[in-house]
């Protein structure tokens, strides 16, 4: 271990870090010569962290999947252009398409499915013993947003169609074929899942919240602590015949589609790019981020380092700030070189008949936001919609420079591909699709149930007591007169459809890259019991006029895994008698957290709004409004 830089980044480390935050942890690993270094304290003991704590590394973890199901190739076990119903016959959708997904789509993500699902995604407790379950019953459930293969954009639910083929064909665990085949051999003795039960030490977590666990093990549920996560990238440096080398270079080969071209096998990019810092062709990057975590894995052939970082999103660092600084100060100071970029010159200005810019006038979408584009002479202006407060300045004025309009947050562009055009923003180090042109104009009209549905507010129903980010509910709403619906959830994510018929959406994003049209289901209703419910993204949900106020008594249910919902009036003192397993939640009449029992101790004066009894036993509970 190399002590005076493993000091040197302590001292950045602590430096960075806010006083807030909970925890950071980096490491380097160059050839024989190792550096780590870890800060802030545990908040389980109030203990020092220390190098050889563990961390999530939330999507860093799909580099771990590529490595497993290449390992599976070379056992002639898997391929990588073979449909993935082979491997899981239970892997059904809505749409028929689906039996052409191969693992290579899976891995590139071009395979066309929605993006994540949400339920017993990111939880409170360990919750993995019926996750395949209820894998296969989401993608039951769930249509394709493009054919498969055309093109790559951000999806968590590949890698876990990747993780439940490994466990299939291995005839093991995933995670116990990972630390048997790929990990282990590494010397990544550290790398494991959250399972308090598989006998490593359990992850930091941010103070004065409960721990987090990821059981979408394949798309972001890797613990580790950075020494391993960098040896594990020291495989693409030199991989010990833990893999052959043609399945090393078969994940780094550059096999993203439309707009995502430098993604590789689980890597962001094989050709990491950085306005401040250069560490050569083919350096590989990977970014992760969780609730409770923010990582990032970079790895340069030209310097001959693999680096790792992970912090506890307190801490307010990005990770790749940090890491690029420390990975060029290792190159000055180890190797007397410099990967840092001279600063560029400002373009010169463009003049505005050559700009041509009337034709991206309009409004840009995508699942995390919704834009509009206004045009000058050589400069245009965006606004972001927000449902309660309709359309606000987002960039008041960006001015075109060389191909480009610069703005505070970086550097706006247009794409013109395939019929279809893009709003792309270029930051230092990574460029994002974030909308696509939408044409309000040109959707289909409403069908006649979905315009009944608009201005309706839904909760979830079946939300499990341990769900980190619980659904609460949606909002739906017509987009501005048009036939496009807007599903507003209250995970901060608004869906973007349009309606096939009067209980089914369809989507109309297609936009590649990142965010793109990530996490797009088409949501659709149907009934049970006699009430109609919404399905999307793993949960049910009821329309909130069929709600009753809470009162009084005893109230109970004999359905196991279902929530008791009801209205609720401000002003009133709680008194709950009711199990330890079941959670409470207040929700506004807008779906904004008023109260949630796994994050707050003391229960406030009730709101306007709902409440929320989320069990997964049948729920027996007594209720004392005063």
């Amino acid at each position: 271990m190399e002590k005076e830089f493993s000091l040197h980044m302590q001292r950045y480390l602590q430096e960075k870090v806010s006083a807030s935050g909970t925890a950071a942890s980096v490491a380097i690993i160059g050839g024989n010569r190792a550096a780590a270094a870890a800060v802030g304290r545990n908040p389980d003991d109030n203990e020092p962290v220390t190098i050889n704590d563990r961390f999530g590394v939330a999507s860093v973890s799909k580099v771990y999947c590529a490595l497993a199901v290449l390992k599976l190739v070379e056992q002639g076990k898997l391929a990588l252009d073979t449909p993935v119903v082979e491997y899981l016959p239970r892997f059904t959708m809505r749409d028929l398409r689906h039996r052409s997904i191969t693992l290579r789509m899976c891995l590139n993500h071009a395979s066309g499915l929605p993006g994540s699902c949400a339920r017993n995604d990111i939880t409170a407790q360990w919750l993995f013993s019926n996750c395949y379950d209820e894998r296969y019953d989401y993608f039951s459930k769930a249509s394709l947003k493009a054919d498969p293969g055309a093109f790559s954009t951000y999806c968590n639910d590949g890698f876990s169609l990747a993780e439940m083929a490994v466990a299939a064909v291995s005839g093991r665990e995933y995670m116990d074929f990972i630390r048997e085949f790929i990990t282990t051999p590494a010397g990544a003795g550290s790398t494991g899942d959250g399972n308090p039960a598989n006998g490593l030490k359990q992850a930091i977590h941010m103070k004065n919240c409960p721990a987090e666990y990821v059981t979408a093990i394949g798309s972001g549920g890797i613990v580790t602590n950075l020494l391993d996560c960098a040896r594990v990238g020291h495989l693409f440096l030199d991989a010990c015949g833990i893999l052959a080398d043609e399945s090393i270079q078969e994940i780094v080969r550059p096999q993203g589609m439309l707009l995502a071209e430098d993604q590789g096998l689980g890597w962001d990019t094989v050709n990491f790019l950085h306005k401040e810092f250069d560490f050569g062709p083919g350096a590989l990057g990977k970014r992760g981020g969780t609730v409770q975590y923010a990582a990032y894995l970079l790895v340069s052939r030209e310097y001959g380092f693999s680096a790792a970082i992970s912090t506890t999103s307190d801490t307010q660092l990005d990770p790749l700030d940090i890491l690029c600084e420390l990975c060029a100060q290792y190159i000055e100071m180890r190797q007397n070189r410099t990967a840092r970029r001279k600063p560029l010159l400002k373009p010169e200005t463009v003049t505005s008949h050559e700009v041509h810019l009337e034709r991206f006038q309009g409004v840009f979408m995508s699942a995390s936001a919704i834009y509009r584009v206004a045009t000058g002479r050589d400069f245009i202006t965006v606004e972001r919609y927000e449902r309660c407060s309709g359309w606000i300045p987002y960039v008041e004025k960006a001015v075109y420079f060389g191909d480009g309009f610069v703005s505070d947050d970086g550097v706006l562009r247009f794409r013109e591909q395939g019929g279809r055009r893009y709003l792309l923003i270029e930051t230092a180090s990574e460029t994002m699709v974030i909308g696509q042109k939408v044409d309000l104009e040109e959707t289909p009209s409403l069908h006649e149930k979905w315009r009944n549905r608009t201005g309706k507010t839904y909760l979830a129903c079946n939300m499990h007591p341990g769900d980190y980010q619980p659904a609460g509910g949606l909002i739906i709403e017509q987009f501005e007169g048009s036939g496009l619906l807007l599903f507003h959830c209250s995970t901060g994510y608004t869906v973007p459809v349009i309606t096939q018929n009067d209980n089914e959406t369809g989507h109309i994003l297609d936009a590649p890259g990142y965010p793109g049209s990530h996490n797009t289901f088409a949501p659709f209703a149907f009934e049970r019991d006699g009430r109609e419910l919404i399905y999307s993204g793993g949960f049910e949900y009821v329309d909130s006029d069929t709600l009753v106020f809470l009162k009084n008594g005893r109230i109970v249910s004999d359905k196991p895994c279902s929530n008791l919902v009801y209205k609720i009036a401000a002003g009133k003192k709680l008194q709950i008698a009711k199990s330890w397993s079941v959670r409470v939640m207040m929700l506004k009449n807008d779906l904004s957290i008023h109260y949630d029992e796994l994050l707050h101790q003391d229960m406030p004066l009730t709101c306007d709004g709902y409440i929320v009894f989320a069990g997964v036993e049948p729920l027996d509970i007594s209720v004392k409004l005063e």
